[in-house]
């Protein structure tokens, strides 16, 4: 008999496929959890173990704010305090000032605590006639049986999230009062809105990162990272050494109603608050002064038209140029200008040429008209200050200087609205105001601070900072500060407290050089320039 052939089915036996059906169905050993913890606890135990053998090794520290010296008896400042807020190499960090103090603050002492930047550390000066050692002077004379100790904790380049950490360090130490003068440096101070060692508008980011940089990986890699940079740097031609100004200013252009100005104004009023806030729950009072700047004897550094866009004068007898504007600064507007925009540079050469001949209610009139097309150049400002000053116009001079002050694009000056900030503690508790731009202001011809008392932008003269002292002292004894008998304190004369104060000629001209210097660079010439 014959085989019946079998129907061959659309679909034939795959051995391949039973074997992969197979293993589908056969279920996957699974990964111990266990090994997961392990891939994932490993880096950080190695970074652990890194972390205590290079402190145990003695590498890199922390940056506190005292040191107890070697008897344990006394506190003395650390010069490197601020060197945590910086990443520059280690010979660019400004130091602090060194004073001791005792740990037991003894009896019949007042304990005085000044805060700030370089104003507060005095800059140019050295120790005598910065205006917290007049403070102690001034208060000494006053009442000769008491001991006061002002300890000095001001730092060039820092801005008031550092002055906020040095407070609350300071509060630790049994203060009779806190004085703070701060405000000038939060564009371009270490951590500034505008600075090149900016870390963010996020206030708690700021401190998220100030905390590892107290980690000694952090700053090992901080070290090779700077190593690094600094051989690639120094295979490229420099200008000469920088002064901080040039260092830290990374955003050379801040028009007034831009976000980046907008930050640096809430930081500024979040860390004032923060400071205030911890010296109040302490019951420590706190002397805010108000910010003074050289108004009258300083034009804008830069001018920016209603676009935000930086303004290059020429010629400009008046107003020394800028230099070049860093990457990511606003774009110059010299060449390509509409033509509302050559009309107003046009009005104010004009006007210039007419001030030099001394025709000043026609360089007004040209100034007003200027300004009617673009009210927000720093430079019409100023140099409508200058004509209604010689015209007499006090009132409207006083204010066309301070307007240009605060339309001025690169902000090494502070603005009118951070005094604004500084003056609405007035009335609180715990907190005065040594109104210090008011006494600038009445020493002042037309009530404008300028050359007379003020160096270069900000920092005043030997006898502009004993007037800030003046100014705080009058302040602690109208309010009745530090439980002292003011009532028969002596009215020492500033002819008398100059003639006993410490400050030398030789005091004077030390800081005469050192403004010459600085004077001599970026922004004030066109000298070198990152």
């Amino acid at each position: 008999m014959g085989r019946r052939k079998e129907r061959r089915t659309g679909t034939e036996h795959d051995p391949g496929r039973d074997s992969a059906d197979v293993r589908a169905q056969t279920p996957r050993a699974r990964v111990p959890l266990g090994f997961y913890l392990f891939a994932l606890s490993t880096p950080l135990l190695l970074a652990l173990l890194l972390e205590v053998g290079l402190r145990l090794g003695g590498y890199g520290g922390g940056h506190p704010l005292f040191l107890r010296d070697e008897t344990g008896l006394r506190y003395r400042t650390n010069p490197r305090a601020a060197a945590g807020y910086f990443t520059a190499k280690d010979a660019e960090v400004p130091t602090l000032y060194q004073q001791d103090f005792p740990v037991t603050k003894p009896s019949g002492t007042t304990r005085i605590f000044c805060l700030g930047a370089s104003t507060t550390a005095g800059f140019p000066y050295q120790e005598s006639p910065t205006f917290p050692f007049l403070i102690e002077q001034r208060l000494q004379m006053m009442f000769p049986e008491h001991r006061f100790e002002v300890i000095n904790l001001g730092v060039a380049a820092v801005m008031s999230r550092t002055v906020l950490d040095f407070g609350r360090s300071c509060l630790e130490h049994d203060p009779d009062l806190v004085v703070v003068y701060m405000g000038h440096n939060e564009f371009y101070g270490v951590l500034g809105a505008g600075s090149t060692m900016r870390l963010g508008s996020s206030r708690a980011a700021v401190r998220a990162v100030l905390v590892l940089r107290q980690l000694r990986i952090f700053q090992l890699g901080q070290r090779v990272l700077g190593a690094f940079t600094s051989r690639k740097a120094g295979s490229e031609p420099t200008g000469g050494a920088e002064t901080l100004m040039e260092t830290m200013a990374a955003n050379r252009t801040i028009p007034i109603d831009s976000k980046l100005f907008q930050s640096a104004q809430t930081t500024f009023e979040a860390n004032l608050a923060d400071l205030v806030a911890a010296a109040t729950r302490r019951g420590v009072p706190v002397v805010l002064c108000t910010l003074v700047s050289n108004e009258r004897s300083l034009p804008p550094f830069v001018s920016l038209d209603r676009e935000g866009m930086r303004i290059d004068w020429n010629p400009d007898p008046v107003e020394s140029a800028p230099s070049p504007a860093r990457t990511g600064d606003a774009s110059s507007r010299s060449q390509g200008r509409s033509d509302s925009d050559a009309r107003v540079c046009d009005l104010v050469q004009r006007a210039t040429n007419e001030m030099d001949e001394g025709v000043w209610q026609n360089a007004l009139r040209d100034l007003d008209a200027a300004q009617a097309i673009d009210s927000l150049p720093a430079r019409i400002a100023y140099l409508r200050g200058r004509c209604e000053a010689e015209l007499g116009q006090n009132a409207e001079a006083r204010r066309a200087f301070a307007r240009a002050r605060d339309l001025d694009g690169l902000r090494f000056r502070a603005p009118s609205s951070f005094n604004q900030v500084i003056r609405s503690y007035r009335g609180r508790d715990h907190v005065e105001i040594a109104d210090v731009e008011q006494a600038f202001r009445d020493a002042s011809p037309i009530g404008s601070p300028g050359k007379e008392l003020l160096l270069e932008h900000v920092h005043p003269n030997a006898r502009g900072y004993a007037l800030i002292a003046k100014t705080v002292v009058a302040q602690m004894a109208k309010t009745d500060l530090l439980d002292l008998d003011w009532s028969k304190a002596p009215t020492i004369s500033d002819s008398l407290f100059w003639a006993r104060s410490a400050v030398t000629p030789l005091d004077e001209r030390i800081g005469d050089f050192q403004v010459a210097v600085l004077k001599s660079r970026w922004p004030f010439t066109d000298g070198p320039t990152p």
